[in-house]
């Protein structure tokens, strides 16, 4: 294992490490860490695993299952990307955050709303037809007050020829 393969390692073990830290003990800085950590760790261990592919290909050794992790991994980041660009950029995330930002119990519990994590995770399923759309959605969020953050969960749903709604924030 290289120097830059153990240096993105190290920083995605101490990024989920510190995330994790954060909220345990209610840091209000990057939140976000043990995302990111997450990811630099999926692309350490593909750096790691081309690494191993490259030497037991230089000794003639077979690299079938080798070659799978890192399709496995790469396609797992490219997911990861894509949903989070698609959730992101959806009308049931900006209806997430408008609810979010007119709450006044999580006004009361958090102070002032200043912001949202940098990477909204979940899903979402929707299906249309002639007569309009319909789906649902499960959206994860941190929430950046002036107090403290807060990770939350939001359901919402979409019936035909209407907007999204919020459902329960948990």
């Amino acid at each position: 294992m290289n120097k830059f393969v153990k240096i993105i390692l190290t920083a995605g073990v101490l990024l989920i490490a510190y995330g994790f830290l954060c909220k345990a003990t209610n840091i209000r800085f990057f939140w976000e860490s043990s995302a990111l950590g997450w990811d630099l760790g999926f692309i350490g261990v593909l750096f790691l695993l081309a690494q191993q592919q490259k030497k037991r290909k230089s000794i003639g050794k077979n690299t079938v299952l080798i070659k799978v992790g890192i399709g496995l991994l790469v396609f797992i980041l490219v997911i990861q990307v894509v949903l989070s660009i698609v959730v992101s950029n959806s009308d049931a995330y900006i209806a997430a955050k408008n609810y979010l930002l007119k709450n006044d119990s999580l006004k009361n519990e958090l102070g002032n709303i200043n912001g949202f994590g940098l990477i909204p995770t979940g899903g979402m399923s929707v299906s249309s037809d002639s007569a309009g759309e319909e789906g649902n959605a499960q959206i994860n969020i941190i929430i950046k007050g002036s107090k403290k953050f807060k990770a939350v969960t939001i359901f919402l749903e979409k019936e035909k020829k209407t907007n999204w709604e919020v459902k329960s924030v948990e």
